[in-house]
């Protein structure tokens, strides 16, 4: 095998690890935003859970 043909299976093997890792990190990125939003969710359900039962308390 000579150097050139090297050269092209590491660079190959370099941009595939890299189209690999970015397509890593996208699902993460995702992921992260969708346990925020479920962090937000649970937030305002919390929120609403303790006013109804401040409500029952005062009514």
């Amino acid at each position: 095998m000579d150097d050139a043909r090297l050269q092209r299976i590491f660079l190959n093997t370099q941009v595939s690890f890299v189209e690999f890792a970015s397509e890593i990190y996208g699902i993460l990125q995702r992921m992260e935003d969708r346990l925020r939003m479920l962090e937000d969710i649970t937030f305002q359900q919390l929120r609403q859970q303790q006013r109804n039962e401040n409500c029952d308390l005062s009514g």
